[in-house]
């Protein structure tokens, strides 16, 4: 398993591409693979654009279903 930094550096990279989330207005916190996001969006798709991407790093366990991300 990843460390936790690993984890959260994995995930900000992987915020970083798209052109739909700003990975500069996340915060990404990822204890034990469970990976919280936090942040403000515009509209509800850049939230699911960011749980998705997030999903897309290497040793995520559980993403952002409380729903964490601020409009």
């Amino acid at each position: 398993m990843k460390t936790d930094r690993q984890l959260q550096t994995n995930v900000t990279d992987e915020l970083k591409p798209g052109p739909a989330v700003h990975a500069e207005q996340m915060s990404v916190e990822a204890p034990d693979g469970v990976v919280t996001l936090t942040g403000a969006v515009n509209r509800w798709f850049e939230r699911d654009v960011a749980r998705e991407s997030a999903w897309g790093a290497p040793g995520v366990m559980s993403v952002d279903d409380k729903n964490t991300i601020a409009f």
